[in-house]
């Protein structure tokens, strides 16, 4: 008995040896494609595929054509999701208009509320273009709620609070822009 317990204690410390080396080996390659998938949602959520971005404070980017900015990538989350905190970038010109908006995190419901990710429905593109200028304040709801955006059949609390991140997000640009623009390295 005793031999069996010293054999399976070997055995359960050789595996956790192994699996810590292959996670300290794979860690680096692992933070890599992190940040070569972000910073293609990144390109992606701007639509600039030629652009170059410059990190700033924040997780913010400026989005540069031929070395002058024409635009602010930045991060907005709201946790009035039906399940917890969604997680969105947030392209927007210099003159307030948004370039896109892109889902990076959620835990919605698959089939009903996961329609925000631009993998399974295309519904986020319908921010594109629209700013505080070119959309009046009651159009930031979901059509149920007297707005311009759709919501889904059974799921509108998750297309409600991207509406209202994305508005709020905007109001946020709009205060900080110049702010932000000089904190670009």
């Amino acid at each position: 008995m005793k031999r069996l317990v010293l054999q399976l204690t070997l055995l359960a410390g050789a595996c956790g040896l192994l699996t810590s080396l292959v996670q300290y080996s794979s860690a680096e390659r692992i933070t890599l494609n992190q940040l070569a998938y972000r910073n293609q949602l990144l390109l992606q959520v701007a639509g600039l595929p030629s652009a170059d971005l410059a990190e700033s404070q924040d997780s913010r980017f400026v989005i540069s054509l031929a070395q002058e900015p024409v635009g602010i990538i930045f991060p907005i989350s709201t946790a009035q999701g039906y399940n917890g905190t969604i997680r969105l970038w947030l392209a927007v010109n210099l003159r307030g208009e948004i370039l896109g908006v892109r889902v990076y995190a959620h835990g919605e419901t698959p089939g009903l509320g996961d329609k925000i990710d631009l993998q399974v429905a295309n519904w986020v593109l319908d921010f594109n273009g629209k700013s505080l200028v070119n959309t009046a304040i009651t159009d930031w709801a979901v059509k149920r709620d007297g707005g311009k955006f759709d919501q889904f059949s059974g799921a509108t609390i998750t297309p409600r609070a991207v509406v209202a991140a994305v508005h709020a997000g905007l109001t946020q640009f709009h205060q900080h822009q110049q702010q932000w623009l000089e904190e670009t390295p």
